[in-house]
């Protein structure tokens, strides 16, 4: 019988379930948010001027996102994940500010997303498209 596995996904260390288990988390409550009209994320929005548009655009590749930081593609996952952050990162340093509602927590979010993207996608980088080979 053989594998449809490639020989990179099939070395893949168990232990890196747990930041994509982590960053697909904070993502899936995140695009939650975002989708259900939380008014949190609807005043985010219209602070950025993007409301309703741009929430549910965010929403749904936060969502596609999870998806993919769960499947056989999480490299591709982590480099898109890690993309929505640095969108994330520069909305709240030029707009947004690094509190809501007083709350700070939003940055600890980011750097956990951030952090277990760049790893997913730095320990499975021989899966990415067009650049795995090179890195």
């Amino acid at each position: 019988m053989t594998s449809t596995k490639s020989s990179a996904q099939s070395k893949s260390p168990l232990w890196l379930w747990l930041p994509r288990i982590l960053a697909g988390s904070i993502l899936a409550m995140a695009a939650f948010n975002k989708l259900a009209g939380a008014p949190a994320a609807i005043a985010l929005f219209r602070r950025l001027g993007m409301e309703p548009t741009g929430r549910l655009v965010v929403g749904v590749i936060e969502a596609g996102c999870v998806l993919l930081l769960l499947s056989p593609y999480a490299a591709v996952g982590g480099v898109v994940s890690s993309a929505v952050m640095t969108g994330a990162l520069i909305a709240h340093v030029t707009k947004i500010g690094f509190t809501i509602h007083g709350d700070p927590t939003i940055m600890l979010a980011w750097t956990v997303v951030m952090g277990c993207s760049l790893l997913v996608a730095y320990v499975r980088r021989a899966e990415l498209p067009f650049i795995g080979d090179t890195l």
